[in-house]
């Protein structure tokens, strides 16, 4: 027995939603009124609300460990006593960061 591919679910699932949606947008164009459209557009937005939501928990669920990882990473440098400053390239890069500092270029 083979495991199911998760794309693939995962695709059949967006076909799903997209077929629910374009049946709701369907009603919509079917209504006369705003009073009739009303209860389908609700359900539109809200449905609309929960995927940014659970779009925003699967991100917030990828970076955060990320985040995590880079500052842990950074305080367990040790410090040289020198400040390293990223170098910043750009069409006005030229001379030291202290140049650019006491206004010189």
């Amino acid at each position: 027995m083979t495991t199911p591919d998760l794309s693939s679910n995962e695709i059949l699932r967006l076909v799903a939603l997209l077929r629910q949606q374009d049946q709701l947008l369907y009603k919509v164009s079917q209504c006369t009124t705003w009073e009739q459209m009303r209860p389908y557009i609700r359900e539109l937005c809200d449905g609309m609300y929960e995927r940014m939501n659970a779009e925003s928990d699967r991100i917030r669920a990828l970076m955060i460990p990320q985040i995590r990882e880079a500052y842990l990473n950074d305080t367990t440098q040790t410090y040289t006593g020198e400040l390293e400053r990223p170098r910043l390239e750009g069409p006005r890069d030229g001379g030291s960061p202290q140049d650019k500092c006491r206004g010189g270029s």
